[in-house]
Order: structure tokens, then sequence, then C-alpha cells
């Protein structure tokens, strides 16, 4: 079975010791800028009462329950009153929930990490953490699922080092059930190693045959 188990990290010590010294390279992990700098194969529904009923879908706010009643209430991982990814989980496996193409230096081990919450107490996300530079998901850097208890947040994190000067981060969801797999993402990070010159990531980019704002900012396009 090609999929690489790893513990949940339950505190934000250990992460921060592996994090320690380095910023993140990935552009709004925290969701402070809103539905922005990343891709999502989830469709995008803005907050409000009953928004997230449908499954497939997410939004970026400050509290689930703003927008599904039957979801706890609670605030993100950053601060407690800032927004995160609030998605109400597919029944399709597979299926990506966020992905961003960042620059990296080749040869250089990385941290790929995360924060994740359960909505609703039911069958719990399968969450898959992949890092590719082609066609593809890539290669699973680490699995987890989501916690049993609804408005805990849960650190996650594996490491992997980069095959080639730019990386697409992917984060998949394999549960297919629809009663509850509903869950919460903040503070995605990539941390480690150095980011090349933008100059040079630009031409790398152009090479590869990305888009060219990507290129620029170093993001992904916005979500749809």
């Amino acid at each position: 079975m090609r999929r690489i188990m790893l513990a949940t990290i339950a505190t934000l010590a250990v992460l921060a010791g592996t994090a320690a010294g380095a910023a993140s390279i990935v552009s709004n992990g925290d969701f402070s800028g809103g539905n922005s700098g990343f891709n999502s194969a989830y469709a995008y529904v803005a907050p409000g009462p009953g928004a997230l009923y449908p499954e497939g879908v997410y939004t970026v706010d400050t509290n689930p329950q703003n927008s599904h009643n039957l979801f706890s209430s609670f605030g993100d991982h950053t601060t407690g009153t800032g927004k995160f990814m609030i998605v109400n989980g597919a029944g399709i496996p597979g299926t990506t929930v966020w992905s961003q193409s960042v620059g990296v230096t080749a040869g250089t081990t990385y941290n790929f990490s995360a924060f994740v919450s359960s909505l609703y107490a039911g069958s719990p996300a399968e969450l898959d953490f992949y890092v590719g530079s082609g066609e593809g998901f890539g290669t699973l850097v680490f699995s987890t699922t989501a916690p049993a208890g609804a408005g805990t947040w849960q650190g996650v994190g594996g490491s992997f080092t980069a095959a080639s000067n730019f990386v697409t981060l992917t984060i998949v969801n394999q549960n297919t059930v629809l009663g509850g797999n509903d869950f919460g993402l903040d503070d995605i990070a990539l941390t480690g190693g150095t980011v090349p010159e933008a100059s040079t990531w630009a031409m790398l980019v152009f090479g590869f045959g990305l888009v060219g704002m990507a290129a620029r900012h170093r993001k992904a396009a916005v979500a749809a």
C-alpha cells in the first residue's frame, strides 16, 4: 500500500521545533487573505446561513457555525478570531481540497505542515498531503485523520527532499462518507531550506509552462 502513515502531532511545540527560525514559503497559509492564493477542486461559497449544506463545498470564514447550524462553533488556530478554510467533505475520494505551487531549492529538505480540525463529531476526514512537480499529485508526504471531536486543532506535518526547483503542494480528502467528514484547515506551511531569487523562479516557471502570474507572485491562481 503506497500511503505512508504518520502519527498525528498533538502539540504546537513539536511543529515549532521543526519550523524554528524559518518563515513559511506558502502564501496565505493562515487564510488571513481570505479565498486567495490557492486552488481547490471544491466549490467556493460565500459564508452565510446554510451555505455549507451541500457536500464538496468550502468557505473561508471565522466560525463554521456561521454557514452550517450543525457545525461546532469555534475560531481559527492562528488567533482564535481570524479566518480559516471550512470544508464540507465531498463523497468522491482523491478530490483536491487545497493546492499551491511554490519555488524551492532542489536537494533541500522541507517540512510540509498544517493544522486540522473537525467541524462535526462523526466520520473524521482522511487527509493526504502530497508534493509534486508534474502531472498528478506526486509523492505522498504523509496522511492523517482529523480529530474525532469537533472544535479541536491538531498539528500535523511531514518532511520531504525537493526533487526540483518548484513543487506543487496538494491536500486531498480520501473519506467518502457524506455524514460528518467536515473539517477545517489553517496555518498551512512549508518551512526549511531557501527560496530561489524571484528572477530565477520566474524563468523556472516559464520553462515548465506554468501561468505567468503564478511565476511573478509565486502563488497559485485564486480559487474559483
